[in-house]
């Protein structure tokens, strides 16, 4: 920036706003900001204005595309701010093509309301943006609050701006405004952001505050024009402490627009990968706490050398949308954008659709929708959709909607058999489809390894401890089965770990609640038992689940006493109870029979197979999707 400008003046000697007449060299295209400090009488508005007359060589007039205050005498205008006493207007302007010159010329509209000018006009011309750099004020620089200026670029697609101003100020008492706004590629203002507290003089703005120690951060958050590609923050004056000095750090971090970066993942994928979409009721790819089949496969299908957008349930809070190089997961309130990318992009390159949830409308028109454009679809089958729907979960699962899924989808994934015989006799004509179980993370497979080793079995062999790890809810949990079996089993010790618990519930001492637990911690729990448990109602709900927990079970080297299930009667040192009577007498030959020859080694096959690494590749292969050189 460059000041052309500035004079002061005092008292009541000040001249009249009708004396002004200033001249200031121009050149097309130049971005300038203009600042007037005049001394008003009274509040009145629109009791002044000042005239905008930019001239060519020839003295002609030459007018400013997009100027909302023109008069057909005077032409461009602006009328100068209202308010009793001291007062600032200001303006930025874009030099229009072929004007040489600017005059700025004062008029006195109101004349029983007097009005004087302190000094001429202060008048910055701005380098444009393009050949201004990022950050011409370096945090060890002082300068005067006026004087600072700077001019970021903006990506195209960015849907707001977060900035952060560090700025230290001479005193606690001292304050000081910026202002802020958006510039095209051209560099002409656009209009200002809504987002940010508004000056009638100066427009959006933040203000700063001094701070006894340091340098105090100012945070905002800006919606961003879909055109702008530069924003400006500049210091103005006329506001809080005069001649302010400050050293100041700027720091801006774009957003993009949700559509920008579904767009964006879209172009990336090279010509004949395959992307895959997961549309799930589970939650954001790095949720703590429930990491579910979608969420294990999605990372899976990535390291297999798929491309992956993960649809959650929920909105992404706190989660990245890019998750690496190859995911992308999109919030529910995105579906419409995420659909249009597809339909646009995405025509007929073999990708898959995935409907790992209880099908809604959204899924089974989209899944069409996608299938008329070369798509393959599929319906993976978690759980019983509709027995949980009878406890009071999955609320908005329809029998009717599941149904049409399995008319639509090109192929059909189940976890146990039962689910995948209750889909067969939804939709007799069902052929193409498939049981591929749950699995256990590989990191819980490798930091697990040292329970399974001789040494570990060997000291457990007496203990006396039965664990579950889980949720707790009375829906499937068999509460009345542990209470009994404790009572029945005094010198067992039964640990339940999870949440859900319900609240007054009497349980003989031996029953131990531990309420919920990490991975971390539950790594040094388990050391100390036997047994893992499945303590569930024998109901349909529960008949048609693959539990992930007896995959988790068997990598920390216990055995398992479960309640009738998925396949898990096929499964290694598994016991299976069907009543009270049967889960005691299963549960104490559990804990009390010896380690049998070769049941470690049967346990350690079966888990090095049951990694989500092995569920992925099967799938790919079900699905017809090579992965031979893309790990």
């Amino acid at each position: 920036m460059i000041l052309l400008e500035h004079a002061e003046g005092q008292g009541e000697s000040l001249p009249d706003v009708s004396d002004l007449a200033h001249h200031v060299p121009v050149a097309p295209g130049e971005l300038l900001s203009v600042a007037i400090q005049h001394v008003n009488d009274a509040d009145a508005r629109g009791a002044a204005l000042v005239q905008l007359r930019f001239e060519d060589a020839a003295g002609e007039r030459v007018e400013v595309e997009g100027w909302t205050h023109v008069s057909p005498s005077l032409g461009e205008y602006r009328y100068l701010s209202a308010g009793e006493g001291q007062r600032v207007t200001a303006f930025d302007v874009t030099v229009p093509d072929s004007a040489t010159h600017l005059v700025l010329q004062g008029h006195a509209w109101k004349p029983e309301f007097p009005v004087r000018v302190n000094g001429a006009p202060m008048v910055l011309r701005h380098v444009h943006p393009l050949d201004t750099p990022a950050a011409p004020f370096s945090p060890d620089a002082r300068v005067r609050v006026w004087d600072f200026l700077q001019h970021l670029p903006v990506s195209p697609g960015t849907a707001s701006i977060e900035g952060v101003i560090r700025a230290s100020l001479p005193t606690e008492k001292s304050t000081a405004l910026l202002t802020v706004g958006f510039l095209d590629e051209a560099g002409r203002p656009l209009p200002g952001p809504s987002d940010l507290p508004q000056n009638p003089t100066f427009g959006p703005f933040v203000q700063l505050r001094g701070a006894a120690e340091g340098p105090l951060e100012t945070r905002f958050q800006i919606a961003a024009p879909s055109h702008a590609r530069w924003v400006r923050i500049q210091g103005r004056r006329g506001w809080g402490s005069p001649d302010v000095m400050m050293r100041a750090e700027l720091e801006v971090t774009e957003v993009r627009s949700s559509a920008a970066e579904i767009d964006a993942f879209l172009a990336e994928i090279p010509e004949g990968d395959t992307l895959l979409v997961i549309d799930t009721t589970a939650p954001p790819l790095g949720h703590e706490t429930l990491s579910l089949r979608p969420n294990n496969l999605a990372r899976a299908f990535e390291r297999a050398g798929m491309w992956v957008v993960f649809l959650p349930f929920s909105s992404l809070q706190e989660f990245p949308a890019r998750v690496s190089d190859r995911v992308l997961q999109v919030a529910r309130k995105d579906f419409g954008r995420l659909v249009r990318g597809l339909t646009t992009r995405r025509r007929s390159m073999g990708d898959t659709y995935i409907c790992s949830s209880f099908p809604s409308i959204a899924a089974v028109a989209l899944g069409t929708q996608l299938k008329t454009l070369g798509w393959q679809v599929v319906y993976e089958c978690r759980d019983d959709m509709e027995e949980f729907n009878r406890v009071g979960y999955s609320k908005w699962y329809s029998p009717a909607l599941e149904r049409q899924m399995l008319i639509v989808a090109d192929k059909v994934v189940s976890v146990s058999t039962a689910l995948d015989a209750k889909l067969v006799s939804m939709w007799p004509a069902l052929r193409d489809h498939a049981v591929i179980p749950n699995a256990v993370n590989r990191h819980v497979i490798d930091q697990s390894e040292g329970l399974r080793t001789a040494e570990s079995f060997d000291r457990r062999e007496h203990l006396r401890v039965a664990g579950y790890v889980g949720h707790l809810t009375p829906s499937w949990f068999d509460w009345p089965l542990i209470a009994e079996a404790a009572r029945r089993m005094p010198e067992t010790v039964f640990e339940i770990i999870g949440h859900g618990a319900p609240q007054g519930m009497s349980l003989p001492s031996n029953v131990h609640l531990l309420g919920p637990r990490s991975h971390e911690q539950l790594a040094d729990i388990v050391t100390g038992w036997k047994v893992g448990l499945i303590p569930f109602l024998d109901i349909p709900l529960t008949r048609s689940v693959d539990p992930n927990k007896i995959y988790e079970y068997f990598a920390w080297g216990l055995r398992c006493v479960t309640a009738p299930m998925g396949s898990v009667e096929t499964y290694p040192s598994t016991w299976v109870h069907r009543g009270v009577d049967e889960f005691v007498e299963k549960l104490d030959e559990a804990l009390s029979t010896p380690w049998a020859p070769g049941e470690r080694e049967a346990m350690e096959s079966f888990v090095q197979s049951s990694d989500w690494d092995d569920r992925a590749e099967r799938l790919l292969s079900y699905y017809g999707i090579t992965t031979e050189g893309r790990h």
